[in-house]
């Protein structure tokens, strides 16, 4: 999805007064831009079991054409999809743009190993986020007698 995909959908929204008839094409945008966000989340994170389910309702989602009433199973499934995009966004791409921090770290520290009369320790930090993962190696020197 490009977002100038998106954005000739979303300019396509309208606002509706009270009394204001609501178009099929009212809905039908709507579900256009579920399903191009959908795409992308697809494309970001492929095996994010939310990612998957997403693409459940989605394909539940169905247009509507002029005549059809619009049911609260149209209007929920919408929700329902806003609600997962917004859980996806929320616990897997912010903290890849830095909004959140979510990693897990665990600390290793390797047995002693003497080298030119000095003992060294290594420290491991490795830290994963839902995208990456990074290992930080730090070594120290520690005495003789073994302690740190």
């Amino acid at each position: 999805m490009s977002v100038n995909e998106l954005e000739k959908h979303v300019e396509r929204l309208r606002y509706v007064s009270r009394g204001d008839e609501v178009r099929v094409g009212d809905y039908n945008v709507k579900v256009d831009c579920i399903r191009l966000v959908k795409a992308s989340l697809v494309e970001l994170d492929p095996v994010n079991p939310s990612v998957k389910e997403l693409g459940e309702i989605v394909e539940r989602l169905g247009y509507v054409k002029t005549g059809d009433i619009i049911m609260p199973e149209h209007h929920n499934l919408v929700v329902d999809a806003l609600k997962m995009i917004h859980k996806i966004l929320k616990s897997r791409l912010l903290p890849a743009i830095g909004l959140t921090v979510a990693y897990d770290a665990t600390i290793m520290l390797s047995e002693p190993i003497p080298l030119y009369g000095a003992n060294l320790v290594a420290l491991e930090l490795a830290a994963t986020s839902p995208f990456s993962e990074i290992k930080i190696y730090y070594f120290t020197t520690y005495k003789l007698t073994g302690e740190m």
